[in-house]
């Protein structure tokens, strides 16, 4: 996994004209499943380095959008503003660990705080033309008298959208995407040209939207009238429907990718997932999806 910086440290550490506040601690990597996690021989010869490379493009073309200046200053913003006005209030100060947040710099970097807590978010961005992921763990960390490490508020949720052979079809026709494109819609072409052509390029703007979908979601579980499974009580899990159900009553059914998962809360055009079943130690793993638009 290769880690990359996305956000410089928005004020100085140091800054005396700012209250104390607990800062917002982050790491983010970016990878490709197939590059990282296919043993070498599951694909034999040819095509496997085939694949190899051609994710790897895709890769490339994500770490040269994420390393862009406007978006490595505001694409946390929306976790460190979090109970924050940002029209009034200075939101939390932004620190960036590039190679990861273990619990041994976790301690020596509280020591180090005046509140001695910190919120800390731990990104991935997982890419590889067809599928777009963003997993990410998120939980307050506060030191104790004791002098050990305490997390609350903790959550996995992840985000996750795909090529669209439909919407691509429909930028094209509309001119959202002016880049000209005369190749096979679906093909690995097609998804570059979808995810990159045009002045507004849909990578760029998916990123920044994924991570304002995550932030809304933990927001939600943060706040004090959180009910249900976004509270933790889960005593109503069997009630809740299956994206399969809730899809089924739209006008114009489509494809989902998660079926079988149940709808922890509908926003119309997004679902908050769930895992189904009784493995009560997936219970607090969410997700955020598309409605539709797993026509790839």
């Amino acid at each position: 996994m290769c880690s990359i910086g996305l956000l410089a440290t928005s004020f100085a550490q140091g800054d005396s004209t700012l209250a104390p506040s607990a800062p917002l601690l982050y790491t983010v990597s970016t990878d490709s499943e197939v590059i990282s996690s296919w043993p070498l021989g599951i694909v034999p010869g040819l095509v496997g380095e085939a694949y190899r490379k051609s994710h790897e493009k895709f890769l490339a073309a994500l770490r040269s959008r994420t390393d862009a200046g406007s978006q490595r200053q505001n694409l946390l913003y929306p976790f460190a503003c979090l109970g924050f006005d940002p029209s009034v209030d200075e939101c939390r100060r932004i620190i960036e660990e590039k190679d990861g947040i273990s619990g041994e710099e976790l301690l020596a970097f509280l020591h180090a705080e005046a509140t001695h807590s910190a919120r800390v978010v731990e990104l991935r961005v997982i890419f590889d033309g067809r599928f777009f992921q963003v997993p990410v763990w998120l939980y307050d960390v506060q030191l104790t008298d004791a002098d050990t490490l305490v997390r609350s508020h903790e959550l996995n949720a992840t985000y996750i959208t795909t090529y669209s052979r439909k919407l691509h079809q429909a930028d094209i026709a509309t001119g959202r995407n002016e880049t000209p494109f005369q190749g096979k819609i679906g093909s690995k072409e097609a998804r570059m040209h979808f995810w990159h052509g045009g002045s507004s390029p849909r990578l760029a703007s998916e990123l920044e939207k994924s991570v304002q979908l995550l932030a809304d979601l933990w927001a939600a579980k943060l706040a004090p009238e959180a009910t249900g499974v976004l509270a933790g009580d889960h005593s109503g899990r069997g009630s809740l429907p299956r994206v399969r159900d809730v899809v089924a009553k739209d006008s114009t059914p489509c494809k989902t990718l998660h079926g079988n998962y149940l709808v922890a809360k509908d926003l119309g055009d997004y679902l908050w997932l769930t895992f189904p079943g009784k493995q009560k130690n997936l219970w607090n793993t969410f997700f955020v999806e598309p409605r539709c638009g797993f026509d790839y």
